[in-house]
C-alpha cells in the first residue's frame, strides 16, 4: 500500500511540475499596438499572467489603467495600497467660470480579499477618459447643469465565478474585466492571444477590415479551451447584470437564465458557442444590442442573420422598415420637396458633416423664397452621434437646448442646457416621425417637444434612450449594448419607448407629400 501510495505521489509531483512549467509558459509579456483613429496611445507591452493555471488571462491593474495615457487621463489617476485594498480614484476638474460646476472624486476599491469592487458613482467607468481628435460637439458650450446623486455600488465578482489575485507579481484582475471596468466609453483593449490592439467604437462598428485584423491570430488554429467557453457564459452574465442598461426597465433580477438557456450552445463546439452568443444578443430583443465578430478561436466565423431570431419589438421596427419606407428610406438625404410654401429636407443619420449638410440644405430652401416652413424628415432616421444631432438642431432654435440622462444602475440623474454658436434659421420647423425614428433622431423630437422649437408630426417613434457599448468576452467575440446612460425626458423617464407625435399621420401616409402639406396647412 505504502508503494502505491508512494508511485501516486511521484505521478502527481511530475504532473504539478509539468503544469507549473506550462503555466510559466504562458505567463509572458504581451506586445501593444494601438490602432485608435480618436485616440493618441503609444505602443508599449503588457504581462499577462495566469495565476489560477487555467487559461483566462490576468493583468495587473495599475499596469493596464498606465498603458492607456492618451485614451485616458492616467495623470489624474490615483493608487492608494492598503493590505488587501486598492483604492483607484479620480477628481475632475471642473471650468472655474462655470458656477453650477463643482469637483466631483470618483472612487472604486478593490478588496482583493473578498472579490469584490465597489465604485461611489456609475460615472467611475466614463469621467477618466480623453477626449476623442474629432470635436463632435464642436460650436456647443453647457451653459448650466444639474445633477441628483447616486448611490454606491458593489459587484460581487465571486458571485459570477471570477477571482482576483494579488500576488508578488501584482493586483491582479481577469483581463476583460479590467478591460470592462477602466479603458472607457470610446476606447477598447482586444486580445488576440498574440497581441493586445488599442480600438476606438467608431472604428469597430465601421471597419471590417479592422475586424478582420484583430481576428488575424495563430489562435484561429486552436480549439477553444473549456474553462475559456465557461468564463465567456459567467463574463456575460456578470455584464448583462451590471452594464446592460435595459435591465431595470424590462424587470429582471438577473440574466442569467437568459444566458444559461444556450449554455449547451455556449459550451458546445467552437462554431456553436459563437452562435449562441450571437443568439443571446437577438434575446434581448433591443437594437441597440447585437452581434458584431466572433473570437480568436475560429477564423472569420459568420453566424446566421435570420428574421426568426427578431424578437416582437425588433421585428416592428423591420416591418415598418422593410414595407411602407423600403422605397423611401433609399433616397439620398437633402431637399426632396420645396414647393407649396414648404420644403421637405429628409435627414437619415447623424455624421460628423450632418450639421454643416443641414445648414446647406435650409440655406438653398432659404433662396428659393416663398417658403415659410420646413419639414425636417426623420422617418428613415436611426441616429448616430449625439453631439451633431445636437449642433443641427441649433440651426432650428436659438434656445437653451436640454439633455436629461438616468443612470439606469446607481439612479442618478443629470440635466444639462447647451448653447450653440450656430445661428438659427427663420422657418416654422416640423419634424416628421415614424416607427423607424430611433436614438439620437429619438432624441432630437423630444428638444422639439421640451422647447416647442418644432412640432412634431407622424407616427411616435421608435425610441431608444441607451448610448452604446462595445462588451469583448473571453471568447474573443465581441457585441454591442445598451450602456447604462440613458437619455430621458424633463422628468428623468427613459425615452426607450419613442416620443409621442403632435399631430398623427397614418403609417401609409409618411411619404406622401401632399398628405403632409393637408396635415401642417397652408
Amino acid at each position: 500500500m505504502k508503494k502505491i501510495l508512494a508511485m501516486f505521489i511521484i505521478v502527481a509531483s511530475i504532473f504539478l511540475v509539468s503544469a507549473c512549467r506550462r503555466h510559466e509558459e504562458k505567463d509572458r509579456e504581451v506586445p501593444f499596438k494601438n490602432l485608435a483613429e480618436e485616440y493618441t496611445v503609444a505602443d508599449g507591452g503588457l504581462h499577462v499572467r495566469f495565476p489560477l493555471e487555467n487559461n483566462l488571462p490576468y493583468v495587473d491593474v495599475e499596469s493596464f489603467i498606465m498603458l492607456l495615457e492618451g485614451a485616458l487621463e492616467t495623470e489624474r489617476i490615483d493608487f492608494d495600497y492598503h493590505d488587501e485594498l486598492l483604492i483607484i480614484a479620480y477628481k475632475t476638474v471642473e471650468d472655474d467660470d462655470a458656477e453650477w460646476e463643482e469637483d466631483i472624486e470618483l472612487r472604486m476599491e478593490i478588496d482583493f480579499a473578498h472579490d469584490t469592487v465597489t465604485v461611489n458613482r456609475y460615472d467611475f467607468f466614463r469621467a477618466f477618459a480623453a477626449d476623442t481628435k474629432t470635436d463632435f460637439g464642436k460650436g456647443l458650450e453647457i451653459v448650466k447643469a444639474v445633477e441628483t446623486p447616486p448611490e454606491e455600488t458593489t459587484f460581487d465578482l465571486a458571485h459570477y465565478g471570477f477571482s482576483l489575485e494579488m500576488t508578488e507579481e501584482g493586483h491582479l484582475m481577469p483581463f476583460h474585466l479590467a478591460n470592462l471596468f477602466f479603458s472607457g466609453p470610446m476606447y477598447d483593449v482586444y486580445f488576440n492571444g498574440e497581441t493586445f490592439y488599442g480600438i476606438d467604437t467608431y472604428q469597430l462598428l465601421d471597419d471590417a477590415s479592422l475586424r478582420r485584423k484583430l481576428n488575424d491570430t495563430a489562435y484561429n488554429r486552436h480549439a477553444m479551451p473549456d474553462d475559456i467557453k465557461k468564463a465567456t457564459r459567467d463574463f456575460l452574465v456578470f455584464a448583462l447584470d451590471h452594464f446592460y442598461g435595459l435591465k431595470e426597465m424590462h424587470g429582471k433580477e438577473s440574466y442569467r437564465d437568459l444566458v444559461h438557456n444556450r449554455e449547451e450552445g455556449l459550451l458546445g463546439s467552437d462554431g456553436d458557442h459563437y452562435d449562441a452568443l450571437n443568439r443571446i444578443a437577438y434575446d434581448l430583443d433591443d437594437l441597440h444590442t447585437s452581434y458584431l465578430m466572433s473570437g480568436i478561436y475560429l477564423d472569420n466565423h459568420e453566424v446566421d442573420h435570420a428574421y426568426n431570431y427578431l424578437g416582437p419589438r425588433s421585428r416592428d421596427f423591420v416591418h415598418a422598415r422593410q414595407t411602407v419606407l423600403q422605397t423611401h428610406c433609399r433616397r439620398e438625404e437633402g431637399v426632396i420637396h420645396a414647393d407649396d410654401g414648404f420644403a421637405v429636407i429628409l435627414l437619415k443619420r447623424f455624421t460628423e458633416e450632418t450639421p454643416d449638410a443641414f445648414r446647406s440644405y435650409l440655406e438653398d430652401v432659404k433662396a428659393q423664397g416663398e417658403i415659410d416652413r420646413v419639414v425636417v424628415d426623420l422617418t428613415c432616421n436611426t441616429g448616430g452621434v449625439m453631439g451633431t444631432m445636437y449642433r443641427t438642431f441649433a440651426y432650428m432654435s436659438d434656445e437653451e437646448l436640454p439633455q436629461h440622462r438616468v443612470n439606469a444602475k446607481d439612479g442618478s440623474t443629470v440635466s444639462a442646457w447647451m448653447k450653440s454658436e450656430n445661428e438659427a434659421f427663420d422657418f416654422e420647423f416640423y419634424l416628421l416621425s415614424s416607427p423607424v425614428t430611433y436614438s439620437a433622431a429619438n432624441k432630437m423630437l423630444h428638444i422639439a417637444k421640451e422647447t416647442k422649437a418644432a412640432t412634431i408630426i407622424g407616427q411616435k417613434s421608435f425610441g431608444g434612450a441607451a448610448s452604446i457599448a462595445p462588451l469583448i468576452v473571453p471568447s474573443g467575440a465581441v457585441l454591442v449594448m445598451s450602456s447604462t446612460s440613458l437619455l430621458a425626458d424633463d422628468e428623468h423617464q427613459s425615452l426607450e419607448n419613442g416620443v409621442a407625435v403632435d399631430l398623427e399621420m397614418p403609417l401609409d401616409d409618411l411619404t406622401d407629400v401632399d398628405a403632409i402639406r393637408r396635415l401642417i396647412g397652408s
